[in-house]
C-alpha cells in the first residue's frame, strides 16, 4: 500500500501536508461542509509522500469515483472516517509503516462495507 511507503519516505514537509489535509477534512465535516476536496487532498498527499510515480498517475482515476461515495455517508459513518484518517495520520507522523498500513486497511475495509 502507498501508505506504508509514505510512512517510510515522507519528509517533514510532506508529513505536515498530510496533517494539514487531515485537519481540513475534519474541519469540513464538523462545519457540515461536503468534505470531498479535503478528502481527495488527504489521500493525494499520502500518495505524493510515497514517492511512487505510478501511484501518483493513477490516483486521479480513483478520485473520480470518490464523490459519489461520500454523498452516501451518514454522520455515524463520518465519525469513523475522522477516526481512521487520524489513525493514518498519526502512523505517518511516527514513521510507522506497519501501523499506517493497518490503519489504512481498516479505513478501506470500512468504506468497502458501506458501499455493499
Amino acid at each position: 500500500m502507498s501508505i506504508a511507503l509514505a510512512a517510510e519516505r515522507a519528509d517533514e514537509a510532506e508529513i505536515a501536508k498530510i496533517r494539514q489535509c487531515c485537519n481540513a477534512c475534519a474541519d469540513d465535516i464538523h462545519n457540515g461542509s461536503l468534505h470531498l476536496q479535503a478528502d481527495i487532498a488527504f489521500h493525494s498527499a499520502i500518495v505524493e509522500a510515497a514517492h511512487n510515480e505510478v501511484l501518483v498517475r493513477i490516483t486521479p482515476m480513483i478520485h473520480d469515483g470518490v464523490g459519489v461515495f461520500i454523498d452516501y455517508q451518514n454522520h455515524g459513518q463520518i465519525e469513523m472516517t475522522l477516526q481512521s484518517h487520524e489513525a493514518v495520520c498519526q502512523a505517518v507522523e511516527t514513521k510507522n509503516p506497519d501501523a499506517a498500513e493497518k490503519a489504512m486497511r481498516a479505513h478501506m475495509m470500512h468504506n468497502q462495507e458501506l458501499i455493499r
